[in-house]
């Protein structure tokens, strides 16, 4: 039962009053004038004369209500207290999935690769894509990918396609390079990041857990027995996860006995097999850490037995299938979780450039494949 014209006048002027009351401190004695009365969306429609569903429409962002009335609102909203009702926002969300699985909403994967499927050659990020798309399916979107290199279609001009699309949701895929800038029109959009190789803007991002990922190798390593444990690297790839395999892995390498630390084999491009060999024969390391899986052969090329000789592990496993050891960083799931994030985005219509950039790091999972084996325990001098 509603108020009638009185009880709504008398109830408005107790908000209007609250909206310029000082708070207390904790020591001051207060009103126990009953229950708190919750601010609906209809008080903030009554105070500017329009209806309970445009307020509704504006606090959620739709592009129906005009950038001014939409501002008018969510001001008034904030000064006279509203909040959304958690429950009711819950059966409101879960409505909303209900009917966009009939009529889905479209979210656009992102890609800056000099060609149009360059990124699909890396199985991580194609992977990442595949969790991505599952994960917005259930939620009820469509993940379309988004090619920002076509021919006569500059960023801005791709933000106006996007916008004019009803696309609200960006999916920004890994780059092959570090240091990526991206000059969309924001304000349209909420977005997150696949990797940290986006460095402008600073968007929010899901990715995997690199620093901790080469700690766990470490881990599992010495606990089969590895003492010299080396690492073999290109510089990008370092660097678009800002140097995390690297510092991580001189991090364990100080903790550790002096005469068991050797020196990383960090290339500019892809290492050849002369360079390994020569890095060998000058480190003498028990096992190698690497992100490439054709380490495996090239070692064979170079006349080093894998496991028997040298172990090897990689960081980034395209499948946990135990053919090879090392970290299954979870593609699939960094890739639901970036969905997570981005749905959260939307719902509370967080569009533009963060003030405060949020993350979600997924770690990743040991496997033991049959590229390292169980060492006999060396009985050692004291160093």
């Amino acid at each position: 039962m509603g108020l009638d014209n009185s009880g709504r006048h008398e109830k408005m002027s107790r908000l209007a009053g609250s909206m310029f009351r000082p708070n207390q401190g904790p020591g001051e004695e207060q009103e126990a004038s009953g229950p708190i009365e919750r601010v609906t969306l209809a008080d903030v429609a009554k105070c500017l004369g329009v209806s309970a569903m445009t307020v509704s429409r504006a606090l959620r962002g739709d592009r129906k209500v005009s950038v001014e009335t939409t501002e008018k609102i969510r001001t008034l909203a904030t000064k006279m207290g509203y909040r959304r009702d958690p429950l009711l926002s819950a059966l409101s969300a879960r409505r909303g999935r209900q009917i966009a699985n009939r009529d889905a909403y479209t979210l656009a994967f992102i890609t800056n690769w000099p060609t149009r499927d360059g990124w699909m050659a890396i199985p991580h990020y194609r992977a990442q894509f595949e969790g991505a798309s599952h994960r917005a399916s259930e939620m009820g979107y469509w993940l379309d990918h988004v090619w920002l290199r076509e021919r006569g279609i500059t960023q801005r001009r791709q933000s106006q396609i996007l916008y004019h699309r009803g696309i609200k949701g960006l999916l920004f895929a890994p780059l092959l390079t570090a240091f990526g800038h991206f000059r969309l029109e924001w304000g349209h959009f909420c977005s997150v990041a696949l990797s940290h190789s986006i460095t402008h803007p600073p968007l929010h991002y899901a990715t995997s857990a690199q620093f901790q990922s080469m700690r766990l190798a470490w881990h599992h390593l010495r606990h089969l027995g590895y003492r010299r444990i080396g690492l073999v690297l290109r510089r990008n790839f370092d660097a678009r996860v800002l140097n995390q395999w690297q510092a991580a892995h001189q991090f364990e390498q100080i903790q550790i006995s002096p005469r068991d630390r050797i020196s990383s084999l960090i290339t500019e491009q892809a290492a050849t097999p002369d360079q390994l060999r020569e890095w060998i024969v000058e480190t003498r390391p028990d096992v190698i850490l690497s992100i490439v899986p054709e380490h495996r052969e090239m070692l064979a090329d170079v006349g080093v037995k894998v496991p028997n000789e040298v172990g090897l592990a990689l960081l980034d496993l395209t499948t946990p299938d135990g053919g090879l050891a090392g970290i299954y960083q979870r593609p699939q799931a960094i890739g639901a979780a970036a969905v997570d994030l981005l749905h959260s985005l939307i719902e509370h219509n967080e569009t533009g450039i963060p003030q405060t950039r949020r993350g979600i790091i997924v770690e990743g999972q040991w496997i033991h494949g049959a590229t390292v084996v169980q060492r006999r325990k060396e009985k050692r001098e004291p160093a």
